[in-house]
């Protein structure tokens, strides 16, 4: 048989993660076996374990897939945050990916409900974990910060707080959605949700 080409493997591994993705929001992560994605696309286990060695690695890879896709989709969203008023179209533009985008939205409901979280996994994956984990709240503190510089933050507003706030009903309005708990358009009551909480920390100026 032909040694595949660079182009060739890079679409295999690009195969089998997509069908991990599929196998792993159905049966969760304790159950998927690598004998269920190779037969999600008609492969042998073998050809799994010749791109990941073991299902952690698999893990690592496609929660940096998915990471990549999500920077790729926002990038066509949202440009530079410099305002309050950013943040918040920010923050609904990552939750209509999370929730609009098909493998996006899989992908997150695996995470949030289908996930079973050992000490061993998460050391394994432990960078992409993190990254996951921050975004999209890494950039809270500067954003924050510099509408305090320009006046448009509550002097009486903590930092630190605010972005716990933001965390919170960002990660609430995915998990009510994801658990079928709301009734609602989940992009329509970001915005309304997300839009009164930036609100209230906005300064009000005379």
């Amino acid at each position: 048989m032909a040694r595949k080409t660079k182009e060739e493997s890079e679409e295999t591994r690009r195969a089998i993660l997509l069908a991990a993705l599929d196998v792993l929001t159905e049966k969760g992560y304790s159950r998927t076996t690598f004998v269920d994605i190779a037969r999600r696309i008609g492969m042998s286990k073998g050809a799994v374990y010749w791109h990941f060695k073991n299902k952690q690695a698999l893990l690592a890879a496609l929660m940096e897939e998915m990471r990549t896709r999500e920077e790729s989709l926002l990038a066509g969203e949202t440009g530079a945050v410099t305002s309050l008023d950013g943040l918040k179209a920010y923050l609904v533009a990552r939750l209509r990916i999370a929730t609009r985008d098909e493998l996006r939205r899989k992908f997150a409901f695996f995470m949030l409900l289908q996930m079973e979280w050992s000490v061993d996994v998460m050391e394994a994956v432990r960078r992409e974990l993190m990254n996951i984990r921050m975004e999209p709240f890494d950039e809270f503190g500067p954003i924050l910060n510099e509408a305090r510089r320009r006046g448009e933050l509550r002097e009486d507003i903590d930092i630190a707080t605010a972005k716990d706030m933001l965390k919170g009903m960002w990660i609430g309005l995915l998990t009510v959605y994801f658990q079928g708990l709301s009734a609602t358009d989940p992009v329509q009551t970001a915005e309304i949700a997300l839009g009164a909480l930036i609100d209230s920390l906005r300064a009000q100026h005379r």
